[in-house]
């Protein structure tokens, strides 16, 4: 007969005290992240604390993730110089992007604009954006379709423009690019959906992205050229007018983003805002965040309409010029 020997006294109490450590701060954690998510829920979100953060997973293949359609968010942009925060409200229409519902039936001017959080007007509200502004300086006579998305790099949008807004036709297209438009997707389509789930997991991916030093990624500055010269050869078929528009940049653009802007040129795509910066002072900018301010938005929306205007005034003056088979949108 075999008889297991029995642990020492000692050894048996030892183990039961390390089970019970584990235990203990196995429960404490999960209370803790509990509480976070109660925390940065009513934090962004009021007392609606079971709203789904403003994106979720994407099923297009070549997105990760999508803005959430049909709903009224309140978000904060936060001062850290001063620890102040100022709130900002956005709506997101039927189709995930910001603004008033899009009218494709419209039979008027319209300008699509393409772009990430800055095209975006991220801590802006609605009413205060460049895109808006630009169509309050033509009396709302041209329809404005902002398609940006926070995040976003210069393959996405173009993904979410023809796959997710429903490729609409436009009298003028513009690409608002900002130097961090060939950076890597900010997340995985996994990432993603645990990101939708749950605002702690959200702001962790957000550290881990933010702490990657090197996002720049060649191959997407390699399709972003193949992107632009197809963008440029549609305009010349269907006859709409395609721009490339550089809200600002600090200091001088050099390497490969100067290069894509060189080549954007030699294909006469009109590129404006890349030789000197539209915004320059402090007050152009969110304090602590970097992105446009109400007065940028309001500078970059006057910049655009004055190098648009004799352009737009003759889309507006000629109600018989086609609308680039604007029927077939969906």
């Amino acid at each position: 007969m075999i008889w297991k020997k029995a642990l020492p006294l000692k050894h048996s109490v030892t183990l039961n005290s390390l089970s019970r450590k584990i235990l203990r701060a196995t429960i404490i954690i999960f209370v803790s992240l509990i509480v976070t998510e109660l925390c940065l829920r009513m934090y962004f979100f009021g007392f609606d604390i079971f709203k789904k953060p403003f994106f979720e997973k994407s099923n297009c293949p070549c997105l990760s993730y999508e803005m959430v359609k049909n709903t009224t968010y309140t978000s904060t942009v936060l001062n850290y110089k001063k620890k102040t925060e100022k709130p900002f409200f956005y709506f997101l229409n039927s189709r995930g992007f910001r603004g008033k519902e899009f009218n494709y039936t419209q039979k008027i001017p319209r300008v699509v604009i393409l772009g990430d959080s800055v095209a975006f007007g991220w801590g802006i509200n609605d009413d205060k954006i460049f895109s808006t502004l630009l169509g309050k300086k033509f009396n709302n006579k041209i329809e404005i379709i902002n398609l940006a998305v926070p995040g976003y790099n210069i393959d996405e949008e173009i993904c979410s423009y023809h796959n997710v807004a429903g490729n609409p036709a436009a009298d003028i297209l513009i690409l608002s690019f900002f130097i961090n438009d060939f950076d890597r997707p900010i997340m995985s389509k996994i990432q993603a959906l645990l990101a939708s789930k749950s605002l702690v997991v959200r702001t962790f991916i957000e550290i881990i992205a933010r702490s990657k030093a090197k996002k720049f990624d060649s191959s997407i500055e390699e399709k972003a050229r193949e992107i632009v010269r197809n963008l440029q050869n549609q305009a010349r078929e269907k006859n709409f007018y395609f721009l490339i528009f550089v809200p600002y940049h600090r200091g001088k653009i050099i390497g490969a983003y100067s290069e894509f802007l060189q080549y954007c040129k030699s294909q006469r795509i009109d590129v404006i805002g890349d030789e000197e910066s539209f915004l320059m002072e402090a007050d152009h900018f969110i304090p602590g965040d970097g992105h446009p301010s109400e007065k940028g938005h309001a500078i970059l929306a006057e910049r655009l309409g004055e190098y648009l205007e004799k352009r737009i005034q003759t889309l507006i003056n000629d109600p018989c010029r086609p609308r680039n088979a604007r029927d077939k949108d969906q």
